[in-house]
């Protein structure tokens, strides 16, 4: 028969996502590298821009020189003159300074790379169908009489991803260089939410209602992965390199999912349902990894990933009258999906003097709370 729905919902993907990288070479072999060529080749071109300016100025310094000159000649002529007839002993030194760079010069002792970046979603996200103060007569229809439907969908994804990495690579091939290099690594993931999905049928007059529904569904879900990659070569027989990373992911979430029919009156068909639901069906994973690799003095790293779920369903019938149905039920109902892992791996195939520590620590804290009820205050005949 004829029918009235009203419907809200949010649905879609809400993603945040970075990556950081840092690349570190360090050694004493003297060969070019990359950065070096392209340095060469920028040089290049400023000398040949600053050849044409240099040019330039030397044409005016020239026509300036030539006046001068010719006051200097006069100046000198006077001066020379007047001291001709005493007696003068001057001594003095030269200073040679050379600016060209000791392309022998020793390796800096020291070199650092690091790499770090964060992902963070805040959302405060509220779905609500809300029928406040209606007055509705369902017989009037040219169909006879019908149901009513007051839903509230929120189906939205959120994703927050991170990664960061650093690759180092030593060659330090004298042994009386006295080099060393770190390589660190830091990402972090972070969703924190409060999701509210709400049905409400409240301070209404319903008159020849068939089937009346009153559903909340929250069927969303978080994702929170952070990923920390750590990667060193030493292809020399002198130096020490070290590597430290960690990966963090955290889901912070409160759902509330309400489902409502209150001081309502509401006259039915006889044969119809009166179904009041409240449906939190949402998929949550928090997942770290953190791997290091290579030929290293010492790797470090550690995979952290924590879960704090806090699931509030509530049904109810709360006051008012409900006459003519064959059935009337409320229902709080919880089906969701919740994963949490850790993952943290240290390879070092350096030989001697190596020391590998790896850590990976996985927290969940759930707290559901489940509510239903029929007529705290009213009737049901």
């Amino acid at each position: 028969g004829a029918g009235l729905s009203v419907n809200a919902g949010s649905s879609g993907i809400i993603s945040s996502n970075s990556i950081a990288a840092a690349v570190s070479k360090k050694g004493d072999s003297g060969e070019e590298g990359f950065f070096d060529k392209l340095g060469k080749k920028v040089e290049s071109k400023e000398d040949q821009v600053l050849g044409k300016v240099t040019g330039n100025l030397k044409k005016v310094d020239d026509l300036a020189s030539k006046g001068l000159g010719l006051i200097a000649d006069k100046l000198g002529k006077d001066l020379s003159d007047k001291m001709s007839s005493g007696k003068s002993s001057q001594g003095g030194g030269s200073n040679k300074v050379d600016l060209k760079e000791d392309s022998k010069k020793n390796t800096p002792s020291f070199s650092l790379g690091l790499a770090g970046s964060a992902s963070v979603n805040l959302i405060n996200n509220k779905t609500e169908a809300n029928v406040d103060g209606a007055k509705i007569d369902l017989s009037q229809g040219t169909l006879g009489k019908g149901d009513l439907a007051i839903g509230a969908v929120d189906k939205t994804w959120q994703t927050a991803a991170s990664g960061a990495a650093t690759i180092q690579w030593l060659n330090i091939t004298k042994s009386s260089t006295n080099s060393s290099s770190v390589a660190l690594n830091g990402a972090v993931a972070v969703n924190k939410s409060e999701i509210n999905t709400n049905a409400y049928l409240k301070n209404s007059v319903i008159d020849n209602v068939d089937n009346l529904n009153v559903e909340a569904l929250s069927g969303g879900g978080q994702v929170a992965a952070g990923l920390g990659l750590a990667v060193t070569k030493s292809s020399g027989s002198e130096g020490q390199s070290y590597s430290g990373g960690a990966s963090v992911s955290l889901n912070l979430i409160d759902h509330d999912v309400n489902s409502l029919a209150q001081n309502n009156t509401v006259i039915g068909s006889d044969s119809g349902k009166l179904d009041v639901t409240a449906y939190e069906s949402d998929v949550t994973v928090t997942g770290g990894v953190n791997i290091s690799a290579g030929k290293s003095n010492g790797m470090a790293g550690a995979a952290v990933t924590v879960a704090k779920i806090n699931n509030n369903i509530n049904s109810e019938i709360n006051g008012g009258t409900y006459t003519k149905f064959s059935s009337v039920d409320t229902k709080s109902l919880l089906a969701s999906t919740q994963v949490t892992a850790a993952l943290s791996a240290g390879v070092n195939v350096n030989s001697s003097g190596t020391a590998v520590l790896d850590g990976a620590f996985v927290y969940n804290e759930i707290d559901n709370n489940l509510t239903k009820y029929i007529v705290k205050k009213g009737s049901i005949t």
